[in-house]
């Protein structure tokens, strides 16, 4: 067990001297936010995931798909945090990639979090957006 939180934390070390290398790499900068998710620090894997997709080569392999990643993460950590805003600035943005559009679990968490603000005729908007993509769904039925 010992050994094993040693190459733990030897890898740590090592994805943070790689980014010292390469700031702008949006894999290393995801990486990173998913150990910081892990280890339950949203806010900090929040920024990451933001970098993650601001450094995100627009004409790199998966660019689309791994932008979208990179933005419902942030807005997963966002959600961890309670930071209900935050999270939906995240959601907009991949509801802006052709993947997040077509995913009706986003637009189910746009409307929880509308309705846990208080913002029902907004909620209302986010959950028949889902039921459109998904009209089977019993999560979106039932909110």
């Amino acid at each position: 067990r010992m050994e094993s939180a040693n190459r733990t934390k030897e890898a740590s070390q090592a994805l943070d001297t790689a980014l010292v290398l390469a700031p702008k790499d949006a894999k290393l900068r995801s990486l990173k936010g998913e150990i910081l998710a892990r280890k339950e620090d949203f806010l900090k894997a929040a920024e990451e995931f933001k970098l993650a997709a601001e450094y995100q080569d627009p004409d790199g392999e998966d660019a689309e798909e791994n932008l979208m990643k990179h933005w419902y993460n942030a807005a997963t950590a966002f959600v961890q945090l309670g930071m209900a805003e935050e999270a939906l600035e995240m959601f907009a943005k991949v509801v802006e990639t052709k993947e997040g559009a077509k995913k009706w679990a986003v637009y189910n968490s746009i409307g929880l979090l509308h309705y846990d603000l208080g913002q029902y005729a907004e909620a209302r908007v986010a959950y028949a957006q889902a039921l459109e993509l998904e009209s089977d769904q019993t999560a979106v039925l039932r909110n």
